[in-house]
């Protein structure tokens, strides 16, 4: 029991049923990102899903409504994960040094052994996405972070300042999420540490 000025405050732990719910929505989650590294989006189906968690589709429903729910949620969480790392990078230091660490990142993980699926989850979620939705408002928050980075990086001279900022962010979120670069990978053409160093020195001042 805590104490909050003159109030004690019960803290309440999650029952056993809760916390069953939300692993098996994790290992839900979990697999449904193994089938469509594996398979795609388009070619996963719901017995794939039921298949490799080992539940059926009354348990399935309990948790998600359909497929597209299911990549939504999956989208959210790994909007989440971008939102978690911008957070975390340390505030006092240069904001062109927390922007080359972020590109990296976004690099490393989008094309990496992590990938967050930023292409299959983009093409599926985004064309029907309301803008009153979670979805979309997380979007915009990682946008809205991404782009004052830039303009904090600009104001400290840290990179080029011929270029609006909130451009900067769509070019640099746009290029995470090209499928293009995919294919530039697989074919050898581009690697992970030419794409991040190549970012920079289009950023830095001509």
């Amino acid at each position: 029991m805590a104490r909050i000025g003159q109030y004690e405050c019960v803290q309440t732990r999650p029952s056993m049923k809760d916390r069953v719910r939300t692993l098996r929505e994790e290992a839900i989650l979990d697999a449904s990102r193994e089938l469509i590294e594996s398979k795609g989006y388009a070619a996963m189906t719901l017995d794939d899903i039921t298949e490799a968690v080992g539940v059926s589709k009354p348990t399935l429903y309990l948790h998600f409504r359909s497929k597209e729910d299911i990549i939504r949620k999956l989208s959210d969480r790994c909007i989440h994960q971008v939102i978690d790392y911008l957070e975390s990078l340390d505030p006092s230091r240069p904001a062109a040094s927390r922007l080359e660490d972020f590109i990296v990142w976004c690099v490393s993980t989008r094309f990496g052994e992590n990938s967050l699926l930023f292409q299959d989850l983009s093409l599926h979620i985004l064309p029907t996405s309301d803008p009153a939705s979670e979805h979309y408002l997380l979007e915009c928050s990682i946008i809205e972070s991404v782009t004052a980075l830039f303009e904090t990086a600009q104001n400290e001279d840290g990179i080029r300042g011929d270029i609006p900022p909130i451009m900067l962010s769509a070019m640099l979120l746009g290029f995470v999420k090209n499928w293009r670069i995919d294919e530039m990978l697989r074919q050898g053409k581009l690697d992970h540490k030419i794409i991040a160093t190549s970012w920079m020195s289009l950023l830095r001042k001509p």
